[in-house]
């Protein structure tokens, strides 16, 4: 275990790339709360170009809430917690984002988004990809003394 008030080395410098990945998910995440939690109807329109019932709306303003409360947890943890494989919180990044592409690259091959909302597929593509390097990257139990 590192001690809280070990010095930051060198080999940190991976750490901070980390925090800073995460701080812009963070704030991609944030904007996109507000706008579910604010217009709705306008974020559905442009994604998929459909007008948007009632239920979609309020499934909408949901994962708007969901978001806020993403956002706000990796604002406060990503400089606090050492993210290693084995670390929930690291795992739910990793995850969230390779479901997240491949719930979008289904439904961009399906047709339902619009071109608009294929810039959706790339940013959970770099994210998931992203993660994936850092998980393959980080140091194992033991490798810190």
């Amino acid at each position: 275990m590192i001690p809280a008030n070990a010095a930051i080395s060198s080999s940190d410098s991976g750490t901070a790339v980390l925090a800073r990945f995460i701080g812009s998910q963070s704030i991609l995440w944030i904007a996109a709360a507000v706008l579910l939690l604010v217009v709705p109807e306008a974020v559905i329109s442009v994604v998929f170009g459909e007008p948007p019932g009632v239920p979609a709306i309020v499934v909408a303003r949901l994962f708007g809430a969901e978001l806020t409360a993403l956002a706000i947890a990796s604002a406060v943890t990503r400089d606090a917690t050492r993210l290693v494989p084995g670390n929930g919180l690291f795992a739910a990044y990793l995850a969230s984002n390779t479901l997240g592409f491949a719930v979008t690259i289904v439904a961009a091959a399906r047709g339902v988004l619009r071109p608009a909302g294929m810039i959706l597929v790339p940013l959970y593509l770099l994210y998931a990809v992203g993660f994936a390097i850092f998980w393959i990257r980080a140091p194992r139990a033991g490798d810190r003394g």
